[in-house]
Formats: C-alpha cells, sequence, structure tokens
C-alpha cells in the first residue's frame, strides 16, 4: 500500500473520528492536541480533510445560536469597561508570557501556577458572561475561549519551581508536531473567523487578540524548513488552509477602524 493511499486512508477515518466526537458533543479541536497520539493524528487529519473540501470542522468554540425572541439586550457599558474583559485581558498577559516562555521554565511556584490556572477559569467564565450579555458575539466569544484554551494548555505544561516538581517525569516535552498543530488550530478556527467578517461590529480589542494566534500558525504553515518533512498530500492541504485563514485576517484587519488611540477605544 502506497504512502499517498495510508495518508488517504488516514484522513477518511479521521473524519468519522470527527464527526463522532461532535454527536458526542466532545471538542474536536481538545482532541487533536490531547490525548493518545493515534487519536490526535486521527482528528488532525480529518479536520484537516474537512477545511479543504471547505466543511466547518469544528464548531465546539461557538455557542449555538440563541432564539430572536426573549434574546438578552447589547449590554450598554462598552467591552473594555466591564470588569470581565478586565480580568481576561490582564489574565490573557500573563498566561501568554508564561506560556511562550518568556518568564523562563520555571515561571511560578505551585501556588502561582494554581491561581493563574484559577485565574483562565474565571477569564472563560468572564467571557461566557460577556457572551450572554450580548457584550461579545457567536463567533467573538468562539474564539476567546479557544485561545484561552490554549493558553491554559500553555500554562499546565509549564514547572512549578519546586525541586521535586522541576524533576518529575510527568513533565517531559512532548514531540513537537508544528504543521499538524497549526493545521488543526486553524481549521478549528475557520469557521469562526468566516462568521466574525461578516459580523457587522467590529471590536478591534478582540480582533487583535483573536489574530494573533492565527497569524503564528499561518506563519508556522508557510515555513518552508517546517514543511520539507510533509507529504505532498498534507502539504496541498495546509496550503489550502493557510491561504483561506490568510485571506480572513486581511479582511478583519481591513474592517478595523483607523483608530487613533492605542488602546482600541
Amino acid at each position: 500500500m502506497t504512502e499517498r493511499l495510508l495518508n488517504a486512508l488516514l484522513a477518511l477515518v479521521g473524519v468519522l473520528v470527527v464527526a463522532a466526537l461532535v454527536l458526542l458533543g466532545l471538542d474536536a479541536w481538545r482532541a487533536a492536541r490531547t490525548g493518545p497520539r493515534w487519536r490526535r493524528r486521527l482528528v488532525t487529519a480529518g479536520l484537516a480533510l474537512l477545511a479543504t473540501v471547505g466543511v466547518p470542522a469544528c464548531e465546539s468554540g461557538a455557542e449555538p445560536q440563541r432564539p430572536v425572541t426573549g434574546q438578552t439586550p447589547a449590554d450598554p457599558t462598552p467591552l473594555p469597561d466591564t470588569p470581565e474583559w478586565k480580568h481576561v485581558e490582564a489574565t490573557w498577559r500573563e498566561a501568554s508570557e508564561v506560556a511562550s516562555g518568556k518568564r523562563g521554565r520555571y515561571p511560578f511556584d505551585r501556588a502561582g501556577k494554581e491561581r493563574l490556572l484559577a485565574d483562565l477559569k474565571k477569564a472563560l467564565a468572564g467571557v461566557e458572561a460577556l457572551h450572554q450579555r450580548a457584550a461579545l458575539g457567536d463567533a467573538a466569544a468562539g474564539l476567546l475561549k479557544q485561545d484561552l484554551a490554549l493558553l491554559e494548555h500553555g500554562v499546565q505544561e509549564k514547572r512549578p519551581t519546586e525541586t521535586e516538581m522541576e524533576m518529575a517525569s510527568c513533565y517531559e516535552a512532548m514531540a513537537l508536531r508544528p504543521v499538524e498543530d497549526s493545521m488543526t488550530r486553524l481549521s478549528a478556527r475557520l469557521p469562526l473567523l468566516e462568521k466574525l467578517a461578516t459580523d457587522a461590529k467590529v471590536q478591534p480589542r478582540v480582533v487583535s487578540k483573536v489574530i494573533a494566534t492565527v497569524e503564528r500558525d499561518i506563519a508556522t504553515l508557510g515555513d518552508e524548513k517546517l514543511l520539507q518533512s510533509v507529504v505532498e498530500p498534507d502539504r496541498l492541504k495546509a496550503e489550502g488552509i493557510r491561504k483561506s485563514a490568510a485571506a480572513l485576517v486581511a479582511k478583519l484587519k481591513a474592517m478595523l477602524p483607523q483608530a487613533r488611540d492605542p488602546n482600541g477605544k
């Protein structure tokens, strides 16, 4: 059996696995980056194939549409002034520095790690509260939740400063799969980015946050050195996903007002 046929079969089985996860109400995007390697590989292949043919493969990050009748009226408070958003931004900054390694390999003690993880859960609850008050739309809330989940994963991987935790084998680094991971993340975000790009109300603070991860993944899928080890069918999928995401990012940036205020108010 040729390698191309094996990849095709892997992608088809992956589509079935993604469908099963969706039917069970599970998050396919999270399943693609956690758990056994065989499952991550199948889900990644399935999401990539669905994205290539233009099927929204994973919309678990977006909340179901609420009926128009009895819909919660929009929150009159500007988003930057809400206590929930202020907490989201403060937690986002700290978690980003930790997850990116900017604060070093051991960025906190055990209590500090638990506190930051609790803050991330509170930020996630804050996004949901803003969504329920219509201060955030479905697409914006869905994208923010996906990025908060990604930050939580990054924080979880960092070790506390305690000596026994520094040496713990459970913190051994997993093998990096940047191209596959970027394909998975972008596949999950494309449907929500498309929806966000049709939103009549553009929120610069939200857009600047959600496209940061997208642009990093776009850069990864355009890196020829990283793509050298990727077989041809997957390279075509990666290129298709990259172009779709890049076009949506360009559209979102064009929608942003030429704000004079650097804080985006």
